[in-house]
């Protein structure tokens, strides 16, 4: 092997090497469902669409119309953990996660949801199921805006917003970044009527990046970003090895 092939060898295996210690798994959304309710317990069947099974992450939004501290939520049992919350004098918007790791038995199984010392009225909540992620949040927000610019803080990062509205007709929309998934809109007339929402946005950057709804000037907003799974080092080595294997040239008679 010449000097020039014996240089590009060994970019080629540090630029592999380099991808394989950078390397992220990808998140999952495996499920989710909304609801709005006048009840603070939602019954498992009352999701038909959510499926925790599997799943080694759930995360809760939640909106309503009383500016309280938010209470407690718990899913089959299990407290959950509030991440971000925005209550000012027209609402209030939330986000809850439960990691499989906390769950009775390390697993996610069908069960109720069960909020306490929330709006006893209404609530309107969207919960969703997840994989590939890292235990815990990295970064959250909150403001009385329809618009928080906010850093993920990770790359490749799940990014979720919950949004409440008192006071503007229509319904919200997601106007940035593009990429978003709904996961829930509309509006009702419960307590002289409100807009709420929630999205998602997968794979965003670490850097600074403003998520916007559509709204007017009584908004509630929350955002938080949660981070993929780093693989287990045996993992990268086999990816950086499996690299090199294939590009490394094979010595012989007919090679110059």
């Amino acid at each position: 092997m010449t000097a020039k092939k014996n240089y590009s060898y060994y970019l080629a295996a540090a630029v592999i090497l380099a991808m394989a210690s950078s390397a992220h798994a990808a998140i999952m959304v495996t499920s989710s469902d909304s609801i709005a309710t006048g009840s603070t317990t939602i019954a498992s069947g009352s999701l038909p669409n959510f499926n925790p099974v599997g799943a080694d992450k759930l995360i809760l939004t939640i909106v309503y119309e009383q500016n309280n501290s938010g209470g407690t939520v718990k899913y089959d049992g299990d407290s959950m953990v509030q991440i971000a919350q925005n209550n000012n004098q027209w609402g209030n918007a939330q986000i809850w996660y439960l990691d499989a790791s906390s769950a009775t038995g390390g697993a996610f199984s069908a069960g109720d949801l069960v909020l306490t010392g929330m709006d006893d009225n209404f609530n309107v909540l969207a919960i969703m199921s997840v994989t590939g992620t890292e235990d815990g949040f990295v970064a959250k927000a909150d403001e009385s805006s329809a618009s928080i610019n906010f850093t993920p803080g990770v790359a490749n990062a799940l990014v979720v917003s919950s949004f409440y509205n008192n006071g503007t007709t229509g319904g919200p929309t997601v106007s940035a970044p593009s990429g978003s998934t709904s996961l829930m809109s509309g509006a009702t007339s419960s307590g002289g009527g409100y807009l709420y929402g929630a999205a998602y946005w997968e794979n965003q950057p670490a850097t600074s990046t403003t998520y916007t709804f559509s709204g007017g000037n009584r908004d509630s907003m929350a955002i938080a970003s949660f981070e993929p799974v780093i693989p287990e080092p045996a993992s990268l080595a086999l990816l950086a090895l499996g690299g090199l294997l294939v590009i490394k040239p094979r010595s012989g008679r007919n090679r110059v």
